[in-house]
C-alpha cells in the first residue's frame, strides 16, 4: 500500500494551505469587483436620473411659461387684423416683444420665445437674430427641429408649440396664433459639459428618430456609440458592458419622454477597478513571491531534510538486512551531518562488534567440533582394544588382524583434520568397515546399507554416523542373544535429508526413549558417554536448530535413530 511520506505531507499542506489563500484572495476580489461595479452603476444611475430629472422639469417650466405667453390677452389681441397707423402697431408689436423678452429671464436656460400670426402675418420673437417664424407647425410637444437662415444651416433646437385655437391643428387656415419655446441644442451640450466634468467617461444624447447625438465634444468614442445605437435598441444598453474600440465600458441609458431623446452614459470600467485592479495585482505578486519562497523553502527542506532522512532510513533498513558496511555521505554544517556522521560511527562499531562476534563463534564452533569428536575418538578406541584383547586371549589371530587393520584405516581418516566435512559415501565405507569388525567379534550381526547414489555426495561432518551404529550395536543387539539385524536407510523429503539406523535389539519403552531425547538435546557436552548427545549437538552446530537426531522406539522390539538436516550444499 502507498504511504506518504513526512515531506510529501508537509508539501500537501502547503499546497493547501496556499490553494485555499489564492481561493480566499479570488473570492474576496471578485466580491470587490461585483460590489464596486454594482455601487457605481447604483451612482451612475442617481447622477443621470437626478440629472435628466432636472432637464425635464425645466422643459415643463419652460412650457408653462409659453402657456402663460400665449394666454395674455395683450399677445392675443394681435391676432386679428386692426386699422392701426404704423406708429400704433409699431408700439404694440414692441410691447409683445419686450414681454417676450422679459418671460425667460427666470428660467435657468436661454430658450426662443415666439409668436406668430398667420392671419395678419406678424413675427415677434426674443431673439432679434429671427425675423420669421423658421419652425415646422408641430403638435404640443418637444420636437427636434434644425434651423435654416437663408438656406443655411443654424443651431438645431427642441421646440413646442402652442396653436390657436386647438382644433386648427389638422387646417392650418384656421390658425390665429402660434407661440413657440425653443431650446437650442447648445444649451443641452454645455449641460453635458457640467456633468462629464465629474467622471471620467462621457455623456451624450441620443434622438432615435434621427440617430443624430447632441454632446459636447463628438469624439471617436461617441460617433462609435452613435453606429451601435443606430442599429439596436438604446434601452438595452441601461446598466450593461460594450466593448468599443477594445476597451470596455460600463453604459447606462435613460429615456427623456419630454424631450424624446436618451441620456447615454459611459464609464471605462478599467478606470473604474482601477484601485482594486493595482491590489489585486499587488496581492498577485505577493502570492507570487511567496510561491516562490514557499518552493524555494521546500526545496531547502527536501535537500536537507528529506534526502538525509531518507539516506537515515535506507542505511537503517540495509543494517537491519545484515549489510554493516554501509556508510552515508554526511553533508557539513548541519545538524543532520552529525545525525548522519553518528550513524557511521555507529555502523562501524556495530560492524567491528559483528565481525569480533562472528570470528568467535566460527572459533567456538571449531573447537567444540574438534572436542566433541575428540569425545567419540577415545569411546570407539576403547571397545576396540578391548575386542583385541578378548580376541587374544582366545586365540583368534584371523580376527585380531582383521581389527588391526580396520583400526589403522579407522585412524588414518579420523586422523586427517584439514577436512571437517566429508562425503556421506566416506562415512557410509567406515561403518561397513565397522560392522564387518562387529560381525568378526560376535558372529552374530546381520546389516544392510541402503542410501541413494545422488544423497551419498552429500557432504557431513567427520564420524557422525559411526557413534549411531555403535550405539544401535552395543545397546541393541549384544544384549539379545541371537542373530541382531541393522538397516541402515537414506532418503529424501520435502527440503531436508533423512538417514535412519534401525535394529531389532533390546529396545527401548515409550517413557525411556522419551528420557533418551532429553538427554541428547542436553548442551551440557562435559557428559563425554553420551556419543548420541554429540552426534546431536553437531547437526545443530553444523545445519542449525532444523537439525538434529530422534530415537523411536518400535513396537516390535528394537529401536529406530533419525538423523535430519536440510537438504543444502555444504
Amino acid at each position: 500500500m502507498f504511504r506518504l511520506n513526512t515531506f510529501s505531507r508537509t508539501l500537501i499542506l502547503l499546497l493547501f494551505i496556499f490553494m485555499t489563500f489564492a481561493m480566499m484572495f479570488w473570492y474576496s476580489n471578485a466580491i470587490s469587483m461585483k460590489v464596486t461595479r454594482q455601487q457605481i452603476q447604483e451612482l451612475n444611475l442617481n447622477r443621470l436620473s437626478n440629472f435628466l430629472r432636472e432637464i425635464d422639469e425645466e422643459a415643463n417650466r419652460l412650457v408653462s411659461m409659453a402657456i402663460t405667453i400665449a394666454r395674455d390677452p395683450y399677445i392675443q389681441s394681435l391676432q386679428v387684423p386692426m386699422d392701426l397707423t404704423i406708429y400704433n402697431e409699431i408700439t404694440s408689436v414692441n410691447a409683445v416683444e419686450q414681454k417676450l423678452t422679459l418671460q425667460p429671464i427666470s428660467s435657468k436656460w436661454k430658450s426662443q420665445l415666439s409668436v406668430f400670426y398667420p392671419q395678419t402675418n406678424r413675427f415677434v420673437s426674443n431673439d432679434p437674430t429671427l425675423r420669421s417664424f423658421p419652425f415646422e407647425l408641430t403638435n404640443p410637444a418637444w420636437s427636434y427641429q434644425e434651423q435654416t437662415w437663408n438656406g443655411i444651416p443654424s443651431t438645431p433646437v427642441f421646440a413646442y408649440s402652442l396653436i390657436e385655437p386647438y382644433f386648427a391643428v389638422h387646417d392650418e387656415s384656421q390658425i390665429q396664433q402660434v407661440t413657440q419655446i425653443a431650446i437650442p441644442s447648445k444649451t443641452l451640450s454645455s449641460m453635458l459639459r457640467k456633468l462629464n466634468s465629474s467622471h471620467d467617461g462621457g455623456s451624450f444624447f441620443f434622438l432615435p428618430e434621427t440617430n443624430k447625438v447632441i454632446a459636447d465634444v463628438v469624439d471617436e468614442r461617441v460617433e462609435s456609440f452613435q453606429t451601435y445605437l443606430s442599429r439596436t435598441n438604446p434601452q438595452q444598453l441601461h446598466n450593461t458592458t460594450l466593448k468599443v474600440q477594445g476597451e470596455t465600458y460600463l453604459v447606462n441609458a435613460l429615456y427623456s419622454s419630454k424631450l424624446k431623446l436618451f441620456l447615454i452614459d459611459y464609464v471605462p470600467i478599467k478606470r473604474i477597478l482601477a484601485p482594486i485592479t493595482d491590489s489585486r495585482n499587488t496581492s498577485y505578486l505577493i502570492a507570487a513571491i511567496l510561491l516562490g519562497v514557499s518552493i524555494a523553502a521546500a526545496l531547502l527542506l527536501y535537500r536537507y531534510i528529506q534526502i538525509p532522512v531518507r539516506d537515515l532510513l535506507l542505511g537503517a533498513k540495509r543494517m537491519r538486512q545484515g549489510d554493516y558496511s554501509v556508510r552515508l555521505s554526511s553533508p557539513s554544517g548541519n545538524e543532520f551531518g552529525y545525525v548522519l556522521e553518528s550513524f557511521n560511527l555507529m555502523a562501524e562499531e556495530v560492524q567491528q562488534l559483528v565481525e569480533k562476534v562472528h570470528t568467535e563463534q566460527i572459533y567456538s564452533r571449531e573447537a567444540k567440533l574438534k572436542q566433541l569428536q575428540s569425545q567419540i575418538n577415545p569411546h570407539f578406541l576403547y571397545n576396540c582394544l578391548y575386542y583385541i584383547t578378548n580376541m587374544a586371549s582366545m586365540g583368534n589371530n584371523k580376527a585380531v588382524t582383521a581389527m588391526s587393520l580396520n583400526l589403522g584405516d579407522y585412524y588414518r581418516y579420523t586422523t586427517r583434520n584439514e577436512n571437517q566435512s566429508v562425503r556421506l559415501t566416506d562415512e557410509l565405507k567406515l561403518v561397513t568397515n565397522y560392522l564387518k569388525i562387529q560381525q568378526l567379534r560376535t558372529e552374530r550381526l546381520i546389516f544392510s546399507v541402503e542410501v541413494p547414489d545422488v544423497m551419498q555426495e552429500q557432504l557431513i561432518p567427520r564420524l557422525l554416523l559411526q557413534p549411531v551404529v555403535e550405539n544401535a550395536v552395543i545397546h541393541g543387539i549384544e544384549p539379545v542373544p541371537g542373530e541382531g539385524t541393522i538397516q541402515i536407510r537414506g532418503y529424501r523429503e520435502g527440503g531436508s535429508y533423512f538417514l535412519t539406523v534401525m535394529d531389532d535389539g533390546a529396545g527401548l519403552s515409550e517413557e525411556e526413549a522419551a528420557l533418551l531425547n532429553k538427554q541428547i538435546r542436553n548442551t551440557d557436552i562435559s557428559d563425554a558417554g553420551c556419543g548420541l548427545s554429540n552426534v546431536h549437538q553437531r547437526l545443530v552446530l553444523k545445519y542449525g536448530e532444523e537439525a538434529g537426531i530422534t530415537v523411536t522406539s518400535l513396537t516390535d522390539g528394537g529401536c529406530l535413530f533419525i538423523l535430519q538436516w536440510p537438504a543444502v550444499e555444504l
